[in-house]
Formats: C-alpha cells, structure tokens, sequence
C-alpha cells in the first residue's frame, strides 16, 4: 500500500531527534507542542513502528527510531536536492558542522537551522559528540567546521569567544555545605579545570562528589542534589536553579568557545 508522506513530518521528526526534547523542537519549528507530539504520532502510524520514547530529560530514539533516522535524511535530501534557477542566491551542497555536547543548546541550533531559511539546496548535518571525537572526524575529513573546547584545540581556531558560567543545583541543595560537593565533567574538559582553580583561589573547601563525560549525567547528579555544577546561564535545566554569588561561592568562572574551519 502507497503511504503519502507529508515531509514536514519527516522535518519534525528529526527536530526532535536532534534537540532531544518535543519543547525545544517546537519551539524551533514555530509550533505548539501538541501540535509537533500530533505530527510524531501521525508518522508513527504510517510506519507502524514506535520511533520515539519519552525519558526523563526529554526524547530519546527506539531501535526502530535510529533506523528511520537515515531514511528520513535520505527523503529530505531527495526534496532539497530540487535546484532553484542558478543565480538567484540560493546556496548548494552540504555543510557538516560538529558541536561539543555541553554546548549544543536550543538556540544555537535554531541560529543553524536559520542557514537553510530560503535556501532548499543547503543540507546541514549536525553532529553532536565530545570535542575530542569532533576533532578526530575533522581530522578524518567528516566535519567542515568544529565548535568546541579551545583547550583541546591543536591548532589556532578561527573564532572564539568568551561566555559567562553560572552556578546550578537542585532547589533543595544546600550551597552553605562544607566541603562543597561539586558535579564535573570529565577531564580533558576545560569547565572543570576553571571551576575548580576558581573555588580554590577563593578559599572554598570542595570534594569532587560525581564526574561524568555525559551531559544528561551531569544534569541527573545535580537534580538529585549530589552536587553544584557550572552550566551557561541559558542552558539551565529543568529541575535545577541558578545559585547567586554570596561571601561563601564566587562567582562562576568565563569559559571560552572556538570554532575551527577544515
């Protein structure tokens, strides 16, 4: 049986495959959420299979989900690869772009997504993993641009800049405890070197209570109190508050981001 697909569909699918959250991928596409939540269940009717489940922290891909993942790039890139008349602004071919996990938040993504308004015979791909991986597949020839740890750069990059930190716990963390319990990435991460040499010149007493590589990890342990963490101040998850600099916590330290063009 012929199955007509709506490819907005297929576009809201992979929203929500790269945000990892229904909210943020609707916020993105300029739609309610119930709206977007319809349109998922309407292409998981038509391939009767479940694509996606909900996790704690947002959206994550079934078996059957990663597998549809590269038909749905696969039908996008057949409808983009329509060309518009030469000379009329349009851009053409693909653009691989690499983000370190700790950084790839919603409005970042939506700045991306806005190189393709008008301009139907751009593909992105956007990947998602550790600086480290992201320079390897940059070194493989797999990535066009790199945005990420400057400290695991070999290289000069081509921009960089610099973002403030903030404090986060839970709500029911107490920030007065002595040692302070502290959440941090797993070297070579540049954050956690920052964060610590910042409490030290201060004079706070900390104990590394949990470290991880993982974002959605790092975010768990501070939900459940395990300890205080440093995030961008537009990243702030759900579940987790902003803690104000006070005569016991310094403020937070400035990290920088760079980026870096094959």
């Amino acid at each position: 049986m012929s199955v007509d697909l709506d490819t907005a569909i297929l576009r809201a699918f992979l929203a929500a495959v790269r945000s990892g959250s229904l909210s943020r991928a609707a916020r993105l596409d300029g739609r309610t959420q119930p709206a977007l939540s319809l349109q998922l269940r309407r292409l998981e009717t038509l391939s009767g299979r479940r694509l996606l489940e909900r996790t704690r922290t947002g959206v994550a891909l079934t078996p059957a989900g990663r597998a549809f993942v590269p038909i749905a790039e696969r039908i996008l890139a057949l409808v983009d690869s329509i060309r518009a008349p030469a000379g009329d602004g349009h851009v053409e071919g693909t653009c691989r772009i690499g983000i370190a996990e700790d950084v790839a938040n919603a409005d970042l993504i939506a700045t991306l997504e806005t190189m393709r308004d008008g301009r139907t015979s751009l593909e992105i791909e956007l990947i998602i993993d550790g600086t480290e991986q992201l320079l390897r597949q940059m070194r493989a020839a797999k990535l066009d641009l790199t945005l990420g740890d400057p400290a695991q750069f070999k290289v000069k990059p081509r921009r960089s800049r610099t973002r403030q930190l903030v404090w986060i716990a839970s709500p029911q963390f107490d920030a007065k405890a002595h040692p302070l319990p502290l959440v941090l990435y797993r070297a070579p991460c540049q954050w956690s070197g920052h964060v610590l040499s910042t409490l030290a010149s201060a004079g706070v007493s900390t104990q590394v209570a949990f470290q991880s590589g993982s974002v959605a990890s790092i975010i768990a342990a501070c939900r459940a109190s395990v300890g205080i963490a440093a995030s961008l101040r537009d990243e702030v998850p759900n579940g987790c508050r902003v803690i104000s600099p006070s005569s016991a916590l310094p403020p937070a330290p400035a990290i920088s981001l760079r980026s870096r063009r094959r």
